[in-house]
């Protein structure tokens, strides 16, 4: 069984499979697999006949000249001049949140991924993207008006083109709070390269872009920094703290304070009050820096609540803060959830035999993260990669997007103890690589079955892609 929910854009919907898979599980690739062709048989039985679900990250020419009409466009909630409002779905919010950006910025957004050029590419624009200036340089010359004002990048003007696109999210229910503090941070470290492994968004608004992955724009959709706050020369700077390229810190007690070498934006007076409550300062560092900046959905008949037993304040602002890899409290009153994490990089691919692949290569990585933060080697921090410093991390988030950056790319690894640069063909496939490291998994659960497993296929499948 599956349950189907509304995405942000009016063209989308998100799977979930229900029950969810649990890490303990040994047949994970047959499973996975098997709900991934039932939800998408189950959407086409509800569409037209002649209408497909197709599983991609970015559809190629949304916001393309031809493809709406221009007294569609202009809208009262996205103001764009590409897109109409009837490509965000109309719940209010995904309305709101729309608004809310536009409205705390001062401007629209201003999307702009560098444009793929060849010998046949003809330069369009003339105004250099700087995201600290552009989104207001335009408004204040009209140029927000125009399709094409950038030098050589893809002009977006919308949320929709972060949030419209689809990923390949993975949620894992941990054991124990200490666990799922441990699978954050090598979720972490694992991240950029599951986007460099998925990538496959190299196409917006009919054009070829100079970079695969959606990431970066997801980042930029939702920069609601006002002029002044994304001036970095400005004293009310604030870092792109709603979607940032990474994360802002580990959270595991076995992570080296020296790894999370960036600064934490927070209110000094809200991590206090986190700890006086009985938080650990790492954790309390990790919740202020979400409670430092204002919600961006709340309505106002639901403003005062029974904080004892309602968390849903708490999930306005956790839940708009949209980082590489997410660590997801129980809900209130649902004893039977517990603390999980959420892998949120990868992009959708096409076929749902490509997704199972990277869903059932992530669960595998999962389980035994979490089996040795359980067990008697936990004090070795849950590891199957050293954890490398937080501005490393960030520089492979950026390099992951990069054309070919599976093949071409190089990323810091953690090579005993040393931060080095390495190719994705070392990190995954060489002896005692990531790879090697789910079929040692697989082979604890299934033991002589599992040369022959569809899981076993399925990572061959990853290697294949990687070589």
């Amino acid at each position: 069984m599956c349950l189907s929910y509304r995405g942000y854009a009016s063209y989308m919907i998100e799977g979930v499979k229900v029950p969810p898979l649990l890490l303990t599980e040994n047949d994970i690739a047959k499973q996975v697999l098997s709900s991934l062709i039932k939800r998408r048989r189950t959407a086409e039985a509800a569409l037209p006949e002649d209408v497909h679900v197709m599983s991609i990250p970015a559809f190629p020419t949304l916001g393309a000249e031809y493809t709406h009409r221009d007294d569609h466009l202009k809208g009262p909630t996205a103001e764009s001049i590409l897109v109409p409002d009837d490509v965000i779905t109309p719940h209010v919010r995904f309305q709101t949140l729309t608004k809310s950006v536009r409205a705390r910025k001062g401007a629209k957004v201003a999307i702009a991924p560098p444009l793929y050029k060849d010998i046949n590419t003809v330069s369009t624009g003339s105004v250099d993207f700087d995201p600290a200036k552009t989104p207001w340089q335009l408004k204040k010359t009209g140029l927000d008006q125009s399709r094409d004002p950038l030098k050589d990048r893809v002009y977006l003007d919308a949320t929709v083109f972060g949030f419209g696109q689809c990923c390949l999210q993975c949620t894992f229910e941990a054991p124990s709070l200490p666990a799922a503090r441990v699978l954050h941070d090598q979720m972490c470290v694992l991240a950029p390269l599951f986007l460099a492994l998925s990538a496959a968004a190299p196409f917006q608004r009919g054009m070829v872009t100079d970079v695969d992955a959606r990431y970066e724009l997801l980042s930029q959709c939702v920069d609601d920094r006002t002029v002044e706050e994304a001036d970095p020369k400005n004293p009310e700077f604030k870092q792109q703290g709603r979607m940032p390229e990474t994360i802002h810190r580990y959270i595991s007690t076995s992570a080296p304070e020296s790894m999370s070498d960036l600064v934490v934006e927070h209110r000094e007076d809200q991590k206090q009050r986190l700890m006086d409550a009985g938080m650990d300062e790492v954790f309390a560092d990790y919740f202020a820096y979400i409670f430092y900046r204002d919600p961006m959905i709340i309505f106002k008949e639901r403003i005062h609540l029974d904080n004892d037993h309602s968390i849903e304040h708490f999930e306005g602002m956790h839940s708009t803060h949209w980082t590489i890899v997410r660590i997801k409290p129980p809900p209130a009153m649902q004893d039977d959830i517990q603390w999980r994490v959420e892998l949120r990089t990868p992009d959708v691919q096409m076929t749902d035999y490509e997704n199972a692949a990277i869903v059932t290569v992530a669960t595998l990585l999962a389980r035994a993260i979490v089996r040795r933060a359980e067990g008697p080697d936990g004090s070795a921090g849950g590891q199957v990669s050293g954890l490398i410093p937080i501005s490393k991390l960030r520089e492979n988030m950026l390099r992951s997007q990069q054309r070919d950056a599976l093949r071409r790319g190089k990323f810091w690894w953690n090579h005993e103890g040393s931060i080095i640069e390495t190719s994705m063909v070392d990190i995954w496939c060489s002896p005692g690589g990531l790879l090697d490291v789910c079929r040692s998994e697989l082979q604890k659960g299934m033991g002589d079955a599992a040369e022959t497993s569809l899981d076993a296929e399925l990572i061959n499948f990853i290697e294949a892609r990687i070589r």
